[in-house]
Formats: structure tokens, sequence, C-alpha cells
């Protein structure tokens, strides 16, 4: 009697089914691998653009927290704003003729200052203001467009919180 196992059905892997299995991971993996580096450009370009949304979103909430916070009382025809270069003054802050609503830019730096809060979006390479104005000719609030470096230009339109008579008679 021998002692040795001659059945043909042993279980396990020839060379050849290895080699096959071997070569399968590797192209599998070159292909994962090939896609990793322009995965990593596209999570860094997300990346950017969501901290580039958050800013504009604390930029515009600021903005029209502060705007809306413009009431000029009913009995005002016109209100005396003040734009020079890149500084924007617009009375009648909270209803009172004194208190200012200030947007300047300076050195790079975007300041919305009223006199409870200043609010500086750094980095901006331009900003610029007009009035909006309704069919009437009267002034109803303020528009803000800013540029920051290799960003589109972004444009903001804020309506003051109360405006003067007639306003809504259109």
């Amino acid at each position: 009697m021998s002692c040795l196992n001659t059945k043909s059905g042993s279980s396990g892997f020839t060379l050849l089914e290895a080699l096959i299995a071997l070569t399968l991971t590797a192209l599998i993996g070159t292909a994962v691998f090939s896609v990793f580096p322009d995965a990593l450009v596209f999570c860094r370009r997300i990346t950017e653009q969501t901290k580039w949304n958050r800013e504009l979103i604390r930029l515009e909430r600021a903005l029209r927290e502060s705007v809306s916070d413009i009431r000029i009382p009913y009995w005002i025809e016109e209100i005396e704003i003040t734009y020079k270069g890149d500084v924007l003054n617009v009375p009648y802050w909270r209803g009172k003729r004194d208190l200012l609503l200030n947007i300047t830019m300076a050195d790079g730096d975007l300041k919305i200052a009223t006199p409870s809060d200043d609010y500086v979006f750094r980095g901006y390479v331009k900003a610029g203001y007009s009035l909006l104005k309704n069919s009437a000719g009267q002034v109803i609030g303020i528009e803000l467009r800013v540029e920051k470096n290799d960003r589109e230009p972004t444009l903001f339109q804020c309506a003051f919180g109360a405006i003067g008579r007639g306003v809504f008679e259109e």
C-alpha cells in the first residue's frame, strides 16, 4: 500500500490561473491609478469653489443686512448718497440721517461698515457701485459689482429696507 494520494481533483490554482488573476489585477490597478491624479485635481477645484461660494454667501448676507437697514423716512424726497471713487456712503441707516452705511474698496479689502458692524472681505481687485432706481428715477437700493483674481465678476443688487413716498405706486 502506498501512502501517496493520487487523486486528480485537488484544490488550488494552477500557474496559468494565477498569472491571469495577476494580469487582471495589474490592468485594473493601472486604470484606477491613472484616474487618481485627475480625481485629486477635481477635488481641489471643488474645495476652492466651495470656499468661494461660502465667501460670496457671507458677502451677500453682510451686504443685504446692511442695506436693508437703510430706512428713508417717507417725507424725504431725495437722499444725499456720496459716491466717490472706491467709497460709497448712504445716509439713513436705521432711519437716522447722521448714521451711514459705508462701503469702501482699498488695498484689496472690501469693507462694509455700519455704526454697529464692520465686515471685511480680502483679496478683491475691484469693486464698483451704482444706484438702483425705480421707473420714476427714485433711488431704491444699491448695486455692487466685485472682482477677485481668477474669478468672474459678481453682481449684487440690494434694496433699501424702507423708502420714501410713491415708490410702490407703479
